[in-house]
């Protein structure tokens, strides 16, 4: 999942970091209308909502229906029952130290690499507005050798 630093930030304040540990964990979902999702998640966002493949949707009136993906906005959720097999703090500890970055900011080696990226990027412009004006310097020349003769 590629996500902004603000989704991350999201993701270390809340239970959601949890959420995105059982990722690939076949779990139940249980949705406000009292229906329920039954399958393996397979990504969650920021904003809770969930994919899951190989689901088996239960309807209120209790039919169950078979899809290959189904999709879940994170406001219909009511419960997320996770795993008996999961450890919770270790899942939340490791979630955290994924996204750990994004709480103590860049390294010193980081900011370094885009400073001298920076630099970089300056030095280059820099010489071609010197290689610029030298061929500028050279065509008035030219131009004014060729006025007077």
């Amino acid at each position: 999942m590629a996500a902004t630093a603000r989704q991350k930030q999201r993701f270390q304040n809340t239970l959601l970091c949890l959420l995105e540990g059982i990722v690939g964990e076949v779990t139940l979902i249980e949705l406000r209308n009292e229906s329920s999702v039954w399958g393996q998640i397979e990504s969650v966002d920021d904003q809770m909502n969930v994919s899951v493949k190989n689901a088996v949707f239960t309807g209120v009136n209790g039919i169950h229906t078979k899809f290959t993906a189904f999709y879940v906005k994170g406001r219909m959720i009511r419960f997320v029952h996770i795993p008996e097999s999961v450890d919770i703090m270790k899942t939340i500890n490791s979630q955290l130290n994924v996204h750990k970055r994004v709480r103590d900011g860049p390294g010193k080696n980081e900011i370094d690499k885009e400073t001298r990226k920076a630099d970089q990027k300056i030095t280059k412009k820099r010489q071609m507005i010197k290689l610029q004006e030298r061929i500028i310097a050279q065509r008035l020349a030219e131009m004014k050798k060729a006025s007077t003769s």
